[in-house]
């Protein structure tokens, strides 16, 4: 609302009317509070746009299409889009993933498949998606960054993945990353051939438990890198050179070419990465983290389908980045994106921007509910 004024004594003279405030989402006039249940029905609870446009309808019978609703979402991305790019920083190894989905491509008839890379730091939990069009090894440069003059990765620390090429040509070419593998690719390669060989993958399921086993008592005691460490070289490694002497005797009675043999060189092949975990406290044992965090991708491609478009899939990533932060710091996603979007101003630093993440907003906000006071705004979300 902005009041409107006329002189008494001069009715002659223009209007004086109140400036206009500042939008909290820039090019909207949504508020926070919309603009937050719009993301987080879409990217949480996997409610498609049309089905949005209906029940603003239904409920309160106000006309908002769907094509309104994706522009406010883009804005909201691009007003967000700082706080994503923070989630990265800071990261001594990183568990990545990729995973296919499928945008409209005007012209060709058809829909075309583009890939959203998930990056997981296993200490922190923190999760970032990015929209490449492609999964070559170069799609990797361009988010871990390159510098150009020597020729090395700006990301020095670990990656753990499955073993997809796109990886090793990467560490081919960068060579200051360390890869590390995943022992569940290699134990799902064992449980397709139980049927052709359970008597050869039977002693090698069982000699896994437990190195699983390990696992789970060191995440539920909580601890650090350099005790996981500690305690891998002295009860996973054995169990390690056991497992290895399994595979290398089932090896020479089967054939390469059948399912048993596939998966006995699969795991060969892999050996060297997939025992780095024993030597660094930062890993672990598999990709598991990261895996789970590619679900909600395909929970809401049950949805909608497919992307509208190749550019959106950039502002898709954004917000899939802070739903999943949200989960992992057991913040209610919607109360997040409202506080974030008032403090978020036009001019914030990097700083003030790093502040702002799901992670470090999380206990402000416990604490002001706590207390009961009222946060301080910036204009823009007067």
């Amino acid at each position: 609302m902005r009041k409107k004024y006329r002189r008494k004594d001069d009715r002659s003279r223009p209007l004086l009317i109140a400036p206009a405030p500042l939008p909290s989402i820039p090019g909207t006039l949504i508020g926070p509070g919309l603009a937050a249940q719009i993301v987080v029905d879409k990217y949480a609870v996997f409610l498609p746009h049309y089905r949005q446009s209906a029940r603003f309808w239904r409920r309160h019978r106000a006309e908002v299409s769907r094509q309104t609703i994706n522009q406010w979402t883009h804005a909201i991305a691009r007003h967000l889009a700082p706080i994503g790019e923070a989630e990265l920083t800071g990261a001594n190894v990183l568990q990545i993933d990729e995973t296919p989905i499928d945008y409209l491509s005007p012209g060709h008839g058809r829909t075309k498949t583009g890939y959203y890379w998930v990056f997981l730091d296993p200490q922190r939990g923190t999760v970032y998606y990015d929209w490449q069009l492609g999964r070559e090894h170069e799609c990797l440069g361009e988010i871990l960054g390159i510098d150009e003059d020597s020729g090395t990765a700006r990301f020095g620390g670990g990656i753990q993945c499955d073993g997809f090429g796109a990886y090793k040509r990467f560490l081919k070419r960068y060579g200051n990353v360390r890869l590390a593998g995943c022992l569940t690719h290699v134990r799902r390669k064992f449980i397709d051939a139980w049927d052709e060989s359970p008597e050869v993958v039977l002693p090698i399921l069982l000699k896994m438990q437990p190195l699983y086993r390990i696992e789970e008592e060191l995440r539920q005691s909580g601890a650090p890198p350099d005790c996981r460490r500690l305690v891998r070289q002295s009860r996973s490694r054995p169990i390690f050179v056991e497992l290895y002497q399994l595979i290398l005797a089932g090896r020479k009675a089967h054939l390469p070419r059948s399912l048993t043999g596939e998966a006995l060189n699969h795991a060969l092949s892999r050996w060297k990465r997939v025992k780095e975990y024993l030597d660094d406290g930062n890993l672990e044992i598999d990709t598991n983290l990261v895996e789970n965090a590619i679900r909600p991708t395909k929970l809401g491609l049950k949805n909608h389908l497919f992307i509208g478009a190749a550019e959106a899939g950039a502002a898709s990533a954004l917000l899939y980045t802070l739903m999943a932060n949200c989960r992992a710091a057991d913040i209610d996603p919607e109360s997040y994106l409202t506080e974030a979007i008032r403090r978020l101003r036009p001019d914030a630093t990097r700083e003030q921007i790093a502040a702002l993440t799901p992670a470090q907003l999380a206990p402000v906000l416990k604490a002001e509910r706590l207390s009961g006071e009222v946060p301080v705004v910036h204009p823009a979300a007067a």
